[in-house]
């Protein structure tokens, strides 16, 4: 089971979850709710983020929330003068270069930490958004130009993969996530973990310390 706040997600026998469980619920709460059949899947909005899940419990589908990229994409353009620049990585290349703190005053600081949030709201469910997300929240005591740069990076690139949605497919036994990865770059095993975009997907390996991810290898590719 999974709870945040007022949304819950479980898992449990079908006819129990029907005919005992949601009854005695409702006995005592005003709720609404989804259930989702093995035989043949469907879908339902959790944390605000629509899942499909395929018949038999196969895959299960994230879509993002593209309502909160757009509103950065907006929030941020109106701070910084201009829109943006799109991206296809969430970080820019190269060694940090010697950094200026933002004055106070400006819009850009004022937007910053807000931004940043939302930023670690969405990215929860875009792991490729949590390396830059986390190395910009460790700024946000005090914004220097440099992040804020960074941050125009993540946003061009949350708008330029705003339609990526996170697949997870059930593994075949004894296949581990690694062996996945690495075999999803030659679609010859559908048992892997994807994450698509029209033109691009996942391939190979990604690196994780902790619950942030670290490091791609070959990881987005024309298609």
């Amino acid at each position: 089971m999974v709870l945040h706040v007022d949304d819950v997600l479980f898992m449990g026998d079908e006819k129990w979850v029907r005919t005992s469980f949601l009854p005695e619920l409702e006995k005592e709460f005003r709720l609404s709710s989804t259930v989702v059949a093995r035989d043949h899947g469907g879908g339902f909005e959790f944390l605000k983020c629509c899942h499909v899940v395929d018949a038999g419990y196969t895959c299960v589908t994230v879509y993002p929330k593209v309502k909160h990229v757009c509103a950065m994409f907006d929030r941020y353009s109106k701070a910084n003068g201009k829109a943006p620049k799109l991206a296809k990585t969430p970080c820019s290349p190269g060694n940090p270069a010697v950094d200026e703190k933002l004055d106070e005053s400006l819009p850009q600081h004022l937007a910053d930490r807000s931004l940043v949030g939302i930023a670690m709201y969405v990215s929860q469910e875009r792991f490729d958004l949590q390396f830059a997300t986390t190395t910009l929240a460790s700024s946000l005591k005090q914004p220097t130009y440099r992040s804020w740069a960074e941050l125009g990076r993540l946003v061009g690139y949350m708008k330029f993969s705003g339609k990526v949605a996170l697949k997870m497919r059930k593994l075949q036994k004894r296949t581990t996530f690694q062996e996945a990865m690495r075999n999803a770059d030659s679609q010859s095993d559908l048992n892997c973990v994807e994450l698509k975009h029209f033109r691009f997907r996942l391939v190979r390996e990604i690196n994780f310390i902790g619950s942030t991810c670290g490091q791609w290898f070959g990881c987005l590719v024309d298609t």
